[in-house]
């Protein structure tokens, strides 16, 4: 649980805090989801809902079924609290999952008594693996929220063995400007903390704006807020957390890229890969490694 990681190659070592092993020494501008998934450690897990949300989740944007990845060694680029993570560990797999921030705290105390699951605080631009190591690779929701998507995805497609598979969603371009961007420069400058208790104050308000008829739904967006009412299997109690975490997760980021199904391709076709396919839910892509590729011997250092 606790200890050091050494590294044969460079000689440098990092701490291994409540079963963590540590690669930064700080999480710089991803400090804001390291504290929502602390605050909401529980709220997407299908084991705290009692649905399968996540599940189908992952199979609609990773473009893959968790039962074909039994038995193989999976990377999640992004992991937060673990949702994905939970999904794969009970399908079989052997999965490894890194976040830049403290989300890490919330996952290995979700997934501990999982023996197939790894949890590893990194940063995506500087894994701590050999390339070509993992046969699945995938992020979901993350890559768009780092300085430079293409950049992210580049520095993750190096870990796909040779025909194994990398497979990421990032959020598409809005053809219309949307309200929410104008409070999240306000308020990723808050804490998650301090921006939901804003949001606790004012939520009832476009909940029962969107309830008029004709004008009410336009009117709602002047405030921001998820509103899953009707729409995810939930319990009402279960509706309200997941829609002040969403919240949430719109408006603290520091970074936010939106991008075209046909840029994300084009990143895959820079890459070399191959079979490249474009998924139902807008900005899903996934892709094959091909056999033939050049190898490097050593893990980042």
């Amino acid at each position: 649980m606790d200890g050091w990681v050494n590294c044969p190659f460079c000689h440098e070592k990092w701490p291994i805090v409540d079963g963590v092993p540590r690669f930064v020494s700080g999480d710089s501008y991803a400090c804001s989801f390291g504290d929502e998934w602390n605050l909401f450690s529980k709220t997407q897990l299908d084991s705290y809902t009692g649905t399968t949300i996540s599940q189908e989740r992952f199979k609609e944007v990773a473009q893959i079924e968790p039962k074909d990845l039994r038995n193989k060694q999976v990377l999640e680029c992004g992991c937060g609290m673990g949702r994905f993570l939970e999904v794969l560990a009970q399908a079989g797999a052997n999965v490894i999952g890194i976040d830049y921030s403290s989300a890490v705290d919330a996952a290995i105390s979700n997934l501990h008594a999982y023996p197939n699951v790894t949890i590893i605080q990194a940063n995506l631009f500087n894994l701590p693996f050999q390339p070509s190591s993992f046969d699945f690779v995938y992020s979901i929701g993350v890559l768009h929220h780092t300085p430079s998507t293409r950049q992210a995805l580049h520095a993750i497609a190096p870990y796909v063995k040779p025909a194994g598979t990398l497979a990421v969603w990032v959020y598409r371009r809005y053809r219309l400007f949307r309200p929410y961007q104008l409070y999240r420069y306000l308020f990723r400058h808050m804490s998650p903390e301090t921006v939901l208790k804003i949001i606790k104050l004012y939520h009832p308000i476009p909940w029962f704006l969107r309830r008029i008829p004709l004008i009410g739904k336009p009117l709602s967006v002047i405030l921001p807020v998820a509103d899953y009412r009707d729409t995810l299997p939930l319990k009402s109690e279960h509706q309200l957390e997941w829609s002040y975490l969403d919240t949430v997760d719109a408006l603290t980021p520091w970074y936010e890229w939106r991008h075209t199904p046909d840029e994300v391709r084009s990143w895959f076709e820079e890459l070399g890969f191959e079979q490249i396919e474009v998924g139902r839910t807008p900005c899903s892509v996934k892709g094959r490694r091909p056999v033939s590729t050049t190898e490097t011997s050593t893990a980042n250092c």
